[in-house]
């Protein structure tokens, strides 16, 4: 009796493994489907070129930047009505001394060490 009863515990630790393993990765790749729809939605905006300008890398600013704050950039970026000087500091690629008129650019900024690019 005492060894169906440890069969049975094996079996079961074996079933919890197995449905762990199953769970992470799932939660793999919805983390990762989340990553290329938050890629995929940064790219459509200037949010991507002033990464760039900022010397990010896009690939680490979707994977360590906390997701609400980069709705809250996203959503910012939209609703931006900065477009002329936008593009005119993204196309010459000049530093601006007042990026006051980006409302990304602060939070950014404060991103910068984690999401810097390579260099």
């Amino acid at each position: 009796m005492i060894d169906i009863i440890l069969v049975f515990l094996i079996v079961l630790l074996g079933f919890c493994v197995a449905l762990e393993i199953i769970s992470v990765m799932v939660k793999s790749k919805k983390k990762k489907h989340l990553h290329e729809v938050l890629i995929r939605r940064i790219t459509q905006l200037r949010l991507s070129k002033m990464l760039k300008f900022l010397g990010a890398d896009i690939e680490k600013y979707a994977q360590k930047v906390p997701v609400a704050d980069i709705n809250l950039h996203i959503h910012r970026c939209w609703r931006c009505t900065e477009h002329k000087t936008c593009d005119g500091c993204l196309r010459d690629g000049k530093r601006v001394d007042d990026m006051s008129f980006c409302p990304n650019h602060e939070a950014l900024t404060q991103h910068s060490k984690t999401i810097a690019g390579k260099n």
